[in-house]
């Protein structure tokens, strides 16, 4: 008993053991996509032979469908059939797509595939079935665009800037006037040391979109002018990515979040010499000032501090006054 492989997340592949299939051989394919992916259920022989054998009369569709139906068991694929329909077990079928919007953050990220576009490049056999998998396309991205969006966000709580960078760019193949995609990858491009992609990407975009109006490209603006006004990266090589601080990053921003629905708390970072505090503190800053939720203050301590009373607090205030409306 062999299991159905779907290859279909950025190639166009089913493997049936042993035995590969590619849209070459077009019949063939579009039955074991079908059954692939509508597994589970009992699909009727006449809505089969009128998605593969469209210019078929009845007769002749009835006729290839069977000799199509006896190749696919001589491959080892066990279809439940009867006289008036077909079925798939559930359990036979494997695709990257459940891969791809299943598991935790962690998961999905070990099993990524190289692309996200459904069959690129795959021609259905015919109108019918071209108009059945536009559908499914339709609803899968929907699926794939959300998970996506999912994951950036996951991404960028740990400032795993790299990983921002590919979902966000993955997420423009599938939707290439994705609002939020665009934001992300410019914000991922800046906090990677490239400002001026940042911002030409933004421009385009702006470009774009602002031709049919121009309150759409409003957040892109503002992002674009908090780069240019942001003193991103703040210490150390900004091409060096942040490594193995996934957790301590978690935290950092759960606490922000938490701060920002009105559960304030002060959080001490302490380590040793060179461990990687500042870094960690630049990061969230960073991440603060560039989507704009919140204004950042920064003072550092010396040591003649001890003898200015309440410095931390007086330094504190002389930068308040100076935000709009302090």
């Amino acid at each position: 008993m062999r299991q159905i492989k779907l290859r279909i997340l950025g190639e166009s592949v089913i493997q049936v053991g042993e035995i590969t299939v590619v849209p070459t051989a077009t019949h063939l394919f579009a039955l074991l996509l079908y059954l692939g992916l509508e597994c589970g259920r009992v699909i009727t022989r006449t809505e089969l032979g009128a998605l593969l054998f469209a210019d078929d009369n009845s007769s002749s569709a009835a006729h290839n469908l069977r000799q199509l139906l006896y190749r696919v068991r001589r491959m080892g694929v066990p279809i439940a059939s009867k006289s008036s329909s077909v079925s798939l077990a559930v359990d036979l079928v494997q695709d990257g797509i459940k891969d791809a919007l299943s598991g935790s953050y962690s998961e999905r990220s070990k099993a990524r595939p190289s692309s996200y576009l459904l069959l690129p490049h795959y021609t259905p056999p015919t109108d019918a079935f071209s108009h059945w998998l536009e559908r499914f396309r339709d609803r899968l991205q929907h699926q794939l665009l959300r998970g996506l969006a999912e994951d950036i966000q996951s991404a960028r709580r740990v400032a795993d800037w790299r990983a921002v960078e590919g979902l966000a760019t993955a997420s423009l193949e599938l939707d290439p006037y994705n609002e939020t995609a665009t934001l992300f990858l410019a914000e991922a491009l800046a906090r990677t040391g490239s400002k001026h992609k940042a911002v030409a990407l933004l421009s385009e975009f702006e470009e774009e979109v602002g031709r049919s109006t121009g309150s759409l490209t409003l957040p892109s603006r503002l992002l674009k002018r908090r780069i240019f006004e942001s003193p991103i990266g703040g210490i150390g090589p900004l091409d060096i990515p942040l490594i193995g601080r996934a957790n301590e990053m978690r935290v950092l921003t759960t606490q922000w979040n938490s701060a920002r629905n009105g559960l304030c708390s002060a959080v001490a970072l302490s380590g040793e010499k060179s461990i990687g505090k500042s870094r960690l503190v630049s990061e969230l800053l960073s991440l603060i000032r560039l989507d704009g939720s919140g204004v950042v203050l920064t003072t550092r301590r010396l040591p003649p501090d001890r003898h200015r009373p309440m410095s931390l607090f007086a330094d504190i205030c002389k930068q308040l006054i100076c935000i709009p409306g302090g």
